[in-house]
This record gives structure tokens, sequence and C-alpha cells, in this order.
């Protein structure tokens, strides 16, 4: 599937989010943010308060901003298992499989994608391959997201997903860390 941002039309200015926690503002921040959630989730916090944010004008987002604009999340969109991303409605992470692709010669951010999906990706590259090493998965989940260059914290990120993708595999998953294709 093709990744799509969520791209909201001017929900208000800043007055709106100055006013929170109003229960007026506090509506309309909650709509932009679940609106945000259902297009775009599951999504990072850090993004959505940003995209919410925006919508309201907003460039910057303070510590503080960021807190109320989160609090506002409906509960239902807070899982109680898996990363710490925010998911549409009705969506369980644990068995959530898709992979959401940039567009040719765009990339996602992989600290701004849930280790679910990044497994899922992984789970595609094994699959695609009918094994290979570890390294190899991890650079081939990377450019699935249009990314190339393999920093630390990516890395770690990467390792993160792997392991998510070793605990709920599909595939067989050796010692060493390569896959070999179930059967």
């Amino acid at each position: 599937i093709e990744y799509r941002e969520w791209l909201p039309a001017a929900a208000g200015d800043v007055s709106v989010l100055d006013a929170l926690p109003a229960m007026r503002a506090a509506a309309r921040v909650r709509d932009a943010a679940v609106a945000a959630i259902e297009a775009e989730g599951p999504i990072h916090p850090d993004r959505l308060a940003r995209l919410v944010a925006g919508a309201f004008g907003l460039r910057r987002v303070t510590e503080g901003r960021k807190a109320s604009i989160l609090g506002l999340v409906p509960p239902v969109h807070r899982p109680t298992r898996g990363d710490n991303f925010l998911w549409p409605a009705g969506i369980d992470p644990m068995t959530w499989d898709l992979v959401r692709r940039p567009a040719p010669d765009e990339s996602r951010p992989v600290d701004e994608i849930s280790l679910n999906e990044i497994a899922n990706a992984m789970r595609v590259v094994a699959e695609e391959s009918g094994g290979m090493s570890a390294d190899e998965l991890k650079r081939g989940a990377l450019k699935m997201f249009g990314g190339r260059r393999m920093t630390e914290a990516i890395e770690s990120r990467l390792d993160r997903a792997l392991k998510t993708a070793r605990t709920e595999a599909t595939s067989s998953w050796d010692q060493e860390g390569s896959t070999e294709r179930a059967g």
C-alpha cells in the first residue's frame, strides 16, 4: 500500500490551542487528532502533535503543547500492546499486517514507523528473498521505506523491529537472525 500523509485543512488558528482545555477548543483539537490518526495511523505521538498543531497554524510545538494535544486522544486509539504509536479505531497492532511504502523518491523516517509495520516489512523482504541474513533483512526493510543510510539510531530501531518480527514470526527465524521460508 502507498503511504499517504494526512494533509489537514486549516482547523482554526493558534487561539484554539491557546484556549485549551476549554471544552469547545478541546473538541476541535480532538477532532483534528482523530482525523489524523484515522488517515495516517499508526502514527507516532510526536508526529501527531506536530500535524495537529500545524492544522491550527502553529509551526513549533513545545512539550507542554504536545502534552495538551496528546491528552485529548481518545483511549480507543491507544492500544495496550505494542509500541507507543496511536492507531485507527478497531485495528489491533498485533494482527495488522500491512506495509505502507512511500511514493518513489520519497522516504519515511524509521523512527516515525511503528515496530509492527517495520516487522511486517521484514516479513515481506524475507518472503520475497526466500531467506537472508539479519543485516540483509534490516537493509531490505529500510529500503522498502525509502531509506538508504544505516545510522546507529536507525539500526537500533530496526533491531527492535526484528525482535518484534521474531516474537510474532510467520516465517522461521534461526539463531543467527537469518530467515528461511516457512513451509
